[in-house]
């Protein structure tokens, strides 16, 4: 068993099972995010996600199946698509759902305005306006939107003995996509910014809210989606463990691949290998909760520490000179 102590574990000794190669390489993009945050003149970038997908994730890699199955003990998402398309993978989605979901919060209307021009919105995604960008718009878009949804929150009095069906959800993200007008000879013509959110999905965020994180620090992880799940989750674990009861929580590794790559085949051990790298790209992002995510002195669980810093304090201050 591991043993927890007042201050947790020596951070040099957590240091040395993360990937200490490329550790200064990671702060030094953090810092220069940061410095760039500082001198942003543009509004606040506090974006929104949904309390599911905190919890459960699209996957990072392309699949070849056309349903996806993710669930913890509160949550069973299925995600299914035709054989036309693919089901919504990678940094893309992910972004675009932050992106949706913190629009409906913020203008409590199912129209979402997606920017004067595709450049526009890419720009604010994030992403350039390259015919690579492109074409992983369009693509992404196109999966995302197409993909049925069904949520299953189960019920807290179910066991293995008493099956009880908790609340279902079925619904797509958006009831109408138009991205382009077509004239008569069907080129595109022109941009019409417009994207209308499937009604239960609206329902499901406006009652339900979100985490609250900084938008910029997650699409600086783009180019690891078990990295930007991995940011999203660690501020979703210590938001909740700061209002539980408890000081502190442990996961073995076992736990951690379940919760981030459930339906993968790879072992434990490679697994805890490219976590401990993921881990070591989203800490210089966390600077306020570095000492409360912190390995355990037997090296086999991961250990969060009950914030004494206030989360959601933190992360509106993060976000007050920096824009989405």
């Amino acid at each position: 068993m591991a043993t927890v102590t007042k201050k947790g574990i020596n951070r040099t000794e957590s240091e040395k099972l993360l990937n200490v190669s490329k550790a200064g390489h990671y702060q030094n993009r953090a810092d220069k995010l940061f410095t760039k945050e500082r001198e942003s003149e543009e509004d606040s970038g506090l974006v929104y996600i949904p309390p599911v997908f905190a919890q459960l994730y699209l996957p990072q890699r392309a699949i070849t199946s056309h349903t996806w199955i993710v669930e913890n003990p509160n949550f069973c998402l299925t995600v299914s698509t035709s054989e036309r398309r693919q089901i919504p993978y990678g940094c893309f989605p992910r972004l675009f759902l932050a992106y949706i979901s913190t629009e409906i919060i913020r203008k409590g209307t199912i129209e979402i305005d997606l920017g004067n021009s595709q450049a526009e919105l890419l720009n604010r995604l994030g992403f350039y306006n390259t015919g690579r960008h492109i074409e992983l718009f369009n693509r992404s878009v196109a999966d995302l939107f197409s993909s049925q949804f069904e949520l299953q929150i189960k019920n807290p009095q179910a066991t293995k003995q008493k099956k009880l069906q908790g609340d279902i959800y079925y619904f797509k993200l958006a009831s109408r996509l138009l991205l382009w007008e077509h004239s008569l000879d069907g080129k595109k013509t022109e941009w019409t910014k417009k994207l209308y959110i499937n009604k239960d999905f609206f329902n499901y965020v406006t009652r339900k809210r979100g985490i609250p994180i900084n938008y910029h620090r997650l699409a600086n992880l783009c180019k690891s989606a078990l990295a930007m799940d991995l940011y999203v989750w660690l501020l979703y674990r210590l938001y909740i463990l700061q209002r539980s009861r408890n000081q502190h929580c442990l996961l073995t590794f076992e736990e951690l691949k379940q919760q981030f790559q459930p339906n993968s085949s790879q072992s434990s051990f490679h697994f805890k290998a490219k976590f401990l790298n993921c881990l070591s790209m989203v800490l210089p992002l966390l600077p306020d909760f570095q000492d409360c995510i912190l390995l355990s002195d037997d090296k086999k669980h991961l250990m969060l520490i009950k914030p004494k810093k206030s989360v959601e304090a933190v992360l509106k201050k993060d976000n007050e000179s920096t824009l989405l």
